[in-house]
């Protein structure tokens, strides 16, 4: 007798588990709910994914994000430009110029952790960078250099950065915390009462004689009508379990849902929102 096994849906990352999820509904419309018995089972699970998909859309990760990533590697990439001139005109062969040079890395220099600091901070760092280069007397310096335009560039960028920042923060309003956890447990539990009742009619079927219901088929269990229905139940059972040894062996392979991935059930903030932790490596 082959029964659904037991499966820790826990352990599955967001996107394992909406897959997995949506592998199993794929069997039960193959067969069908009613052919299943599990017509009333199958109305909170249809209600569960469609909670859960909303949810999780809205937490997943974005474009965005990676419009973001490559906008901070600009704004990197012009701070590395103004920077790598002002470094260099130190030796330059005119003392007025390498005069200009130290008092603007002096500045600059203000800002030692920029490689290490969040994303968030790196935009408030070089927003006052910018604005301290482009008064004076520093700004005269920063002519003298010939550095004025690849400045205003790297403030451009910055500005943009921001503002692209702030259009994610805006998108993300709507989203409630834990929504994706609270989801995830009322489909969990759908699940569970769909693999009981599959479970329970097996057992059934497998364990009952059908002597211990003579003279009952009026009022009693349809011991033969059940039977029938072995061979759809046992089709599910059978595709389940391989659905389930399948997810087993990619969690091993990739490992199982980690704090990391717990976090991003909160949110998805290990997902999405590394972008404002520290991984602002852009910048030197």
């Amino acid at each position: 007798m082959e029964v659904i096994q037991e499966f820790r849906l826990r352990s599955l990352t967001n996107s394992l588990y909406a897959q997995f999820i949506a592998d199993v509904d794929s069997q039960i419309q193959r067969l069908t709910p009613k052919a299943l018995k599990i017509t009333k089972c199958y109305e909170a699970f249809a209600a569960g994914i469609e909670q859960f998909d909303q949810v999780f859309k809205k937490q997943s990760k974005s474009n965005l994000t990676e419009i973001l990533a490559r906008q901070n590697g600009i704004r990197g990439e012009w701070y590395h430009c103004f920077c790598g001139h002002v470094r260099a005109d130190i030796f330059h062969g005119d003392e007025e110029v390498r005069k200009a040079a130290r008092r603007v890395l002096n500045w600059i220099n203000c800002f030692k952790n920029m490689r290490r600091c969040s994303r968030r901070v790196q935009s408030a760092n070089l927003t006052e960078l910018g604005a301290k280069l482009t008064e004076e007397p520093l700004a005269s310096d920063v002519e003298l250099l010939g550095q004025t335009q690849n400045l205003q560039r790297m403030i451009a960028a910055n500005e943009e950065y921001k503002a692209m920042s702030l259009g994610r923060t805006e998108s993300r309003k709507d989203v409630v915390l834990n929504a994706v956890n609270d989801a995830r447990a009322a489909l969990d539990e759908a699940y569970r009462n769909i693999v009981g009742m599959v479970n329970s009619q097996v057992m059934f079927a497998e364990l009952s004689d059908a002597s211990d219901f003579e003279g009952s088929a009026a009022d009693g269990p349809q011991l033969s009508a059940l039977a029938a229905e072995t061979g759809v139940l046992s089709d599910f059972v059978r595709s389940v379990n391989t659905l389930i040894r399948e997810y087993k062996t990619e969690m091993a392979q990739s490992g199982p849902n980690t704090p990391a991935d717990g976090a991003a059930e909160k949110g998805e903030e290990a997902e999405t929102g590394g972008e404002e932790a520290s991984d602002g490596a852009e910048l030197p």
